[in-house]
């Protein structure tokens, strides 16, 4: 986290979340967001601690979980219009699924957010799904609506669902 990125802004110029010039309070509530600050704050240094060891012998490994929501963090920090996230909660168990997507709700309500996810549980509060088959939009509406119209997409979700009953 100790390299300097300086991301152009309009008139005014913006430190990222990594950057040794970021804001500590706007990082902190990011933390605070995603459930991480209790664990970063345990750090041997905090905020400023190396994730891993490649430059730092005193870095820490994260579990693919904390990895996520790390990186999760850096996207709220970045405050962009549009989010793209990319199976945003696949090394987490689904108890924390389930508390990620609902936190997005509140954490990203002013956002376009595009999830792409083989997950189905992540669709249940999409404003729109879109289902490809074999490279081709197969189905696109809302989960109820899917369940109903794609076969395709009533038989993923009735495959999945069956690992968590």
């Amino acid at each position: 986290m100790r390299f300097q990125r300086k991301v152009g802004k309009q008139k005014s110029d913006i430190y990222s979340a990594a950057s040794d010039q970021a804001d500590i309070q706007k990082v902190e509530k990011v933390l605070r967001d995603v459930k991480m600050q209790k664990r970063v704050n345990a750090m041997r240094n905090g905020i400023y601690t190396y994730i891993n060891y490649d430059f730092d012998n005193n870095g820490v490994e994260l579990s693919g979980g904390e990895a996520q929501k790390i990186a999760i963090s850096k996207a709220l920090y970045e405050d962009s219009p549009c989010c793209i996230m990319d199976e945003p909660a696949s090394a987490l168990d689904p108890m924390a699924e389930a508390e990620l997507y609902n936190q997005f709700s509140t954490l990203l309500s002013e956002k376009t957010i595009v999830f792409i996810s083989h997950r189905l549980s992540s669709c249940i509060f999409c404003d729109r799904i879109l289902v490809f088959k074999e490279g081709k939009l197969e189905g696109m509406g809302i989960h109820e609506d899917l369940l109903k119209e794609s076969e395709f997409y009533y038989k993923m979700w009735e495959a999945q669902a069956k690992n968590y009953t």
